[in-house]
């Protein structure tokens, strides 16, 4: 279990990894995709800045003439750009450059454990129909 000293030093880290590496997504409305990054990244508890890509035309020509094309959500982490969202790639850059990993919660864990001692059925609750 961390202590109150941990938690200190951990602030401390994701500080200086966030100021060495931003996070900026890059977004619309309506996008299911950047729906998905957002919520990942504040799972993650990754310190973000969102642009909505969809307001701002002046924008859209910056980040056009920066990686070349337009499409939401893009990410950027530091100076790299991910175009779209995949969770194993968000996942892997983040990790890469030090962000925090997802904090597993006990009742996360306790409930798996739940679910792991729930005697496996074997019935799927399809009921063939007979007919006479």
């Amino acid at each position: 279990m961390l202590g109150p000293g941990n938690k200190h030093k951990e602030d401390d880290a994701l500080a200086k990894v966030a100021e060495k590496f931003p996070v900026v997504l890059y977004s619309v409305p309506d996008c299911g995709s950047c729906d998905l990054a957002r919520l990942y990244l504040q799972k993650r508890k990754v310190p973000f800045t969102e642009q909505n890509l969809n307001a701002d035309p002046e924008l859209q020509q910056t980040l056009k003439k920066k990686i070349g094309s337009l499409s939401a959500p893009t990410l950027m982490i530091g100076e790299k750009v991910m175009k779209g969202y995949v969770e194993s790639v968000l996942e892997g850059e983040l990790d890469g450059v030090g962000y925090p990993k997802i904090e597993t919660s006990e009742a996360t864990s306790s409930e798996s454990q739940e679910n792991d001692k729930a005697p496996a059925s074997s019935d799927s609750g399809y009921r063939p129909t007979r007919r006479y």
